[in-house]
């Protein structure tokens, strides 16, 4: 396994910076929604999440990008749904909070346009990745009354590998900006099962000059 990740992480830092061409290298900051797909055991109990974080894209001359991208995302606890189906009282007289589900990712995208309606002028592009996740879960605070206790969401600290596919608008704003929307899909590689979510990004693009 570390062999793999070793591996992974070369793939994401180093193989990149030999890439570009020209030097056409872009700073990425990106955020938007996350919503969780399965499995049914995790999105039971979870709403839609946020995700955010920082990306370098590597272009050729042909087009194809290279992004290695670092994100943090993270998804709150369903507070009443998760009283209801643990036999608590919901009369507010036992409250929980904190409990967010949160994963890292640290993982190498490839990104391609495919659909250009004239030079500097708004395209359509697809992209696939392959990284490395950390997922943990944030201790749920139980409150009666007074009285605070800790209750354990999940296995915490886990280290896994993660795929992603998507599809995206990129329009020119300058010679140095793009803004762009995305959406994609994500699964986590995990056991017993995978998750999988749908991550939706709005993001900035500056070129480095």
């Amino acid at each position: 396994m570390r062999k793999l990740i070793l591996a992974v992480l070369i793939v994401i830092f180093i193989v990149p910076m030999g890439f570009a061409e020209e030097k056409d290298i872009s700073v990425l900051l990106f955020g938007g929604p996350n919503t969780l797909s399965k499995p049914d055991s995790l999105t039971e109990f979870r709403e839609t999440g946020l995700g955010f974080g920082v990306g370098v894209s590597f272009k050729s001359a042909s087009g194809l990008e290279i992004i290695p991208r670092a994100t943090y995302r993270y998804f709150p606890l369903r507070e009443t749904e998760y009283l209801e189906s643990h036999g608590y009282p919901t009369d507010g007289s036992v409250e929980i909070s904190d409990g967010n589900f949160r994963v890292w990712e640290v993982f190498c995208e490839l990104k391609y346009g495919f659909w250009e309606i004239a030079p500097k002028a708004p395209r359509i592009y697809a992209t696939t990745g392959l990284g490395l996740v950390h997922t943990s879960y944030a201790a749920g605070k139980l409150r009666t009354g007074s009285d605070v206790a800790e209750i354990s969401m999940g296995n915490d600290d886990i280290d896994i590998l993660m795929h992603i596919i998507g599809v995206g608008l990129e329009i020119p704003v300058s010679k140095k900006y793009k803004i762009y929307a995305e959406a994609g899909y994500m699964m986590i590689i995990g056991e017993p099962e995978n998750t999988y979510y749908i991550p939706i990004q709005a993001g900035l693009a500056i070129r480095m000059e």
